[in-house]
């Protein structure tokens, strides 16, 4: 079996890794409700939103939330949760629905190829948001995918999972973070499938960034450095984004 597209299987496992991830989600939903002030967020929509673990904190929450992604492996798991979603493209979406708040986590913006896409995708965005409300993402920094990552190359992060064992391998390359998951799947007569999946993400420019999302309608009201809005600096690892429609 070739190399397989970014969670065109690891989906079946994601939760096992990730979803213990609580303190994450229930961080993000804090940050995102102190950075929209006395606007009133009723209607949700995730964006890339892989197996709904945040869409489960905000409907707890009493949001109205929706989510879409491109995997079908990912929204399967979330479809079990009883979550509403789309298959949808992160760089042309079309749900047609409008919401108070659009979110972006986990640098999933990263996964698209060039400024054009980001520009798409923020096209989309205004297109879906009500007016006022709030676009919030983020992205891996310049500085993390082209420095910090220098340290895994060629290293291997492992997890024994119930019945997978799953590697995760930072390849090398000047400009990219170019990671490759293996997963081993235990079968029933003992034997194992392997697959391999490839994950690419790009870098880009902060004051590029900037300039699209107010070329596309949006208001840029704070860039932060983590989910407790630290200031941006040269070593950021990555950054949070509080945008809103004009």
């Amino acid at each position: 079996m070739g190399t397989l597209e970014p969670y065109k299987r690891l989906g079946e496992v994601y939760d096992q890794i990730h979803g213990r991830k609580q303190d994450f989600y229930e961080g993000y939903l804090e940050f995102v409700e102190k950075a929209v002030n006395d606007f009133e967020v009723g209607s949700v929509l995730e964006m890339a939103c892989g197996t709904g673990n945040l869409m489960e904190i905000f409907e707890k929450n009493g949001y109205d939330v929706e989510g879409f992604d491109i995997s079908n492996s990912m929204l399967g798991v979330a479809e079990s949760k009883d979550l509403s979603v789309y298959k949808q493209d992160l760089k042309d979406f079309k749900i047609g629905r409008k919401y108070d708040l659009l979110i972006c986590i986990y640098d999933s913006l990263n996964y698209l190829e060039d400024l054009e896409e980001i520009k798409r995708c923020f096209e989309s965005s205004v297109e879906h948001l009500n007016e006022k409300g709030y676009l919030i993402f983020d992205l891996n920094s310049k500085y993390f995918i082209e420095e910090a990552t220098k340290k895994w190359e060629g290293s291997a992060f492992h997890y024994e999972l119930e019945n997978h064992e799953v590697f995760y391998r930072t390849c090398e390359s000047e400009d990219k973070w170019v990671l490759k998951t293996m997963v081993f799947e235990e079968k029933d007569d003992g034997f194992y499938e392997k697959f391999v999946e490839k994950h690419v993400e790009q870098s880009f420019e902060l004051e590029k960034v900037k300039e699209l999302v107010r070329e596309t309608g949006l208001e840029l009201e704070g860039i932060y450095s983590s989910l407790e809005f630290e200031k941006v600096d040269e070593e950021s690892k990555r950054w949070f984004f509080v945008c809103k429609k004009k």
